[in-house]
């Protein structure tokens, strides 16, 4: 997993809280970071972090993970969404850039975001879901 977009932005202690409790560890083993230059300026650390980008749109925050072990998109997704009361978009890993996946609670669907929004603003707008998986 890159990253995860998260619908209703989450505090740095409840993000490393919900990822440590995903993995199995302790969260202060998982360092976090408002932004990708503070990411950037790090020296040494847990060797586990969070990176957070602000973005425009329904999705306004987004987490990249480093460090992570390797697990299924949605498997931690549906944890996150559960965990954190929020719904979480990951990519779909197809060439289409703009067909995304939704994450809640209860479900998981293919929706396409809108072109134009994540062209001009790198946010994320879901445009419609999509009609078959």
């Amino acid at each position: 997993m890159n990253g995860v977009c998260l619908s209703e932005p989450q505090g740095p202690a409840d993000l490393q809280r919900a990822f440590a409790m995903f993995y199995g560890v302790s969260a202060d083993k998982i360092d976090y970071y408002g932004s990708f230059e503070a990411f950037c300026d790090v020296s040494s650390g847990s060797g586990m972090y969070l990176v957070e980008t602000s973005l425009k749109g329904d999705f306004p925050q987004w987490v990249d993970l480093y460090g992570f072990p390797e697990c299924s998109d949605i498997e931690i997704a549906g944890f996150l969404a559960k965990a954190l009361n929020t719904e979480i978009l990951i990519s779909d890993d197809t060439v289409n850039d703009y067909r995304w996946i939704v994450v809640s609670k209860e479900s998981q669907r293919a929706v396409f975001v809108n072109a134009d929004f994540l062209d001009q603003f790198d946010g994320f707008k879901i445009d419609r879901d999509t009609i078959s998986n």
